[in-house]
C-alpha cells in the first residue's frame, strides 16, 4: 500500500543505508529513484558526514553537546550523522524539501536526539558574541556561471570569516574527493 504525501509516493523511494562505524549505527536515508535537488544523497553530504565521523574517531566527544544548525539539510545525511554522534541538531530546508527530510528524521529518530527549534534558536541567540565553527562542503562545478558564483560567494565569505580548507588526508579515507571542498569557517 502506498501512502501519498505532498511531494512523493513511498513506492517512488528507496532506502540507502549509511554506516556510522565509530558508534556502530546505521542511518536509513530514503531518497527518490531519480532527481537532482532535495531527493538524492549528494556526494558532498557524504564527505562532510564522514569527516565528522573521522573527527569523532580521533576525539570521541568531538560533537558531544555541540549545537548544530544545518541550513539546506536536503535529505538530512549530515545533520542526522551529527545527531547520532552526540550533537544537538536542528535541520532546515526549503518547504518543498521538508516532507522527505521529515521522513528521514522519523525513520532515524531512535538513533538521534534533536532539540526543539525554539530551544536551539534561543541558544544560538546567546552565542552571537562567540565564534561558532561552521563546516561547509562545496562540489566544484565546471560551468562558467557556477565557477563565478562560487568565486563571488567565497570572496564575500572571506570578508567576515576565517576559512580553513580541510586537507583530504584528514577526511574519511573512502569519502573524500579532490573536486569537493570541505571548509572550516570561523567568524572573524
Amino acid at each position: 500500500m502506498s501512502h501519498r504525501t505532498s511531494c512523493f509516493q513511498l513506492n517512488d523511494l528507496f532506502p540507502r543505508e549509511i554506516d556510522i562505524e565509530v558508534c556502530l549505527k546505521t542511518l536509513k536515508i530514503f531518497q527518490k529513484l531519480e532527481g537532482d535537488v532535495n531527493c538524492v544523497v549528494w556526494d558532498a553530504s557524504l564527505v562532510l558526514a564522514k569527516y565528522l565521523e573521522t573527527m569523532c574517531q580521533h576525539k570521541a566527544d568531538f560533537l558531544s553537546g555541540i549545537k548544530v544548525l544545518e541550513l539546506g539539510s536536503g535529505l538530512g545525511v549530515v545533520g542526522l550523522t551529527a545527531a547520532t554522534l552526540g550533537a544537538q541538531v536542528t535541520l532546515t530546508d526549503l518547504p518543498e524539501a521538508l516532507p522527505l527530510l521529515r521522513l528521514n528524521i522519523s525513520e532515524n529518530k531512535q538513533k538521534i536526539a534533536i532539540d526543539p527549534l525554539i530551544e536551539t534558536l534561543q541558544c544560538l541567540n546567546n552565542t552571537i558574541n562567540k565564534k561558532p565553527t561552521i563546516y561547509l562542503t562545496q562540489e566544484l562545478r565546471d560551468s562558467d556561471i557556477q565557477k563565478k558564483l562560487w568565486d563571488v560567494f567565497y570572496e564575500k565569505l572571506t570578508e567576515f570569516f576565517y576559512i580553513e580548507k580541510i586537507p583530504e588526508e584528514q577526511q574519511h579515507v573512502n569519502y573524500r574527493s579532490s573536486d569537493i571542498l570541505l571548509l572550516k569557517i570561523i567568524k572573524k
